[in-house]
């Protein structure tokens, strides 16, 4: 795999695959796009990281972007996105219900019951 020392992303070419290793940032590329396979594509140096999948945030078992602070957001093909739990889930304990990249409010349903 080729690796590049780069000082922004201006000095990353338009086709690159492999890795760039910025000041504050580690990326992985296939053909111009963040990619990984095996593991988050961008791992910055406070300890967040982001997955993707041919240039778009995506991951199937589990948030595709950790913050160092606490925050996980879910995304499936770029996307936000999950079924089994809020899909924003902030490091303050606010929470946000995404499907396909639509937002729905949660609801109490003993509220509706009669």
């Amino acid at each position: 795999m080729k690796i590049i020392s780069v000082k922004d992303w201006q000095g990353i070419p338009c086709d690159f695959t492999g890795i760039a290793k910025l000041p504050k940032l580690i990326e992985w590329y296939k053909e111009g796009k963040r990619h990984r396979e095996d593991g988050p594509a961008v791992e910055d140096s406070n300890g967040t990281k982001s997955w993707f999948k041919e240039g778009r945030y995506h991951r199937e078992d589990g948030p595709a972007i950790e913050f160092s602070e606490g925050s996980k957001f879910w995304y499936i093909n770029g996307n936000r996105h999950r079924l089994d739990g809020p899909a924003k889930i902030w490091a303050n304990g606010h929470k946000e219900w995404w499907v396909e990249g639509k937002e729905f409010k949660q609801i109490n349903l003993k509220d509706y019951v009669v």
